[in-house]
């Protein structure tokens, strides 16, 4: 399951269908780096359904531990993101979608739609399978599963339809929080996201905790501990991640040398580059290009055989 981001630090979603906003897809801690995903943000709403194992979920700088059964629905625009915290690996049903999909109809939209995306106070919801209510949701959940192998026709309507009963479990759990007087935004989340999207923009060049928090408005020390408490990384740690999740993609192109690849993505040196990379990916950029050639090799033969 990759992770794509834009220069903002909202999350690029790959829709199955770019037309239908919807994304469906079952994934593994395991396949990010330390089992830990870079913190971002996005306009869908995510709901996030723990299948095998548990992880941990940390939104706008709180974490939560979501328990094998349990999900979690995130509201648009939280920065967040998702880790182990005990070093197992964990199965998870990610479903995410605009919610202006839910409504074309205006009054409907500001009636059921806005009063929960732009409340300040409704962040997340968590569903449990020990409350009755939020156990019809998680069966709701469950439905999306199987995925549609062979997709029939009409199955868009299928999905629409089991998100139009999702929310409406959501919008009648939330009715005593949609009574509460909304809030100002938090400054330290505003702050994070800026200094993310600088981040984003500017990895290639050589960048400073000092610029980074300069970018963000705040001093070094407040930088690193806004990085620590909403992304679990210092500036630099953070950096260095989304430099290796940029190398990653480029390594598939075999037009590029792998000292080339390192001075695009910020790395002044290359062997620092190399053993950043075999730290954190447990193999080196050469090995890694490798195993993604044979891997793409194979699923071409795959595919062949299929047809």
């Amino acid at each position: 399951m990759d992770l794509n981001v834009m220069e903002d630090a909202s999350e690029i979603i790959h829709y199955d269908d770019p037309n239908i906003p919807i994304y469906v897809k079952i994934g593994r801690l395991s396949a990010f780096p330390h089992m830990r995903a870079l913190g971002h943000w996005h306009e869908d709403i995510e709901i996030m359904k723990a299948l095998q194992g548990n992880f941990v979920y940390k939104i706008n700088g709180r974490s939560f531990l979501i328990k094998e059964g349990d999900a979690m629905i995130v509201n648009s625009r939280q920065m967040h993101y998702g880790y182990s915290a005990d070093g197992k690996d964990c199965e998870f049903l990610c479903i995410l979608f605009k919610p202006e999909l839910l409504s074309g109809n205006r009054e409907l939209r500001s009636k059921y739609i806005d009063t929960i995306i732009r409340h300040h106070y409704i962040t997340e919801s968590y569903l449990s399978r020990q409350q009755p209510k939020e156990c019809s949701m998680l069966r709701l959940i469950d439905e999306f599963l199987p995925l549609p192998i062979n997709i029939q026709s009409g199955y868009e309507l299928e999905l629409l339809s089991k998100l139009y009963l999702l929310w409406l479990g959501w919008f009648r759990l939330l009715q005593p929080k949609l009574l509460q007087k909304f809030r100002s935004s938090d400054a330290n989340i505003d702050a994070q996201k800026t200094m993310v999207e600088y981040i984003y923009k500017n990895y290639a060049r050589k960048l400073t905790l000092a610029g980074i928090a300069r970018n963000g408005g705040v001093c070094r020390s407040e930088c690193c501990q806004i990085f620590k408490s909403y992304l679990g990384k210092t500036p630099i740690e953070f950096l260095n991640a989304y430099r290796l999740q940029v190398s990653m993609n480029l390594l598939n192109d075999a037009t590029y040398s792998i000292t080339e690849i390192a001075i695009a993505c910020g790395f002044t040196n290359p062997s620092y580059f190399t053993e950043l990379f075999l730290r954190t990916k447990g193999c080196t950029p050469s090995s890694y290009r490798r195993q993604q050639k044979e891997f793409s090799e194979k699923n071409k033969v795959n595919n062949i055989f299929i047809k």
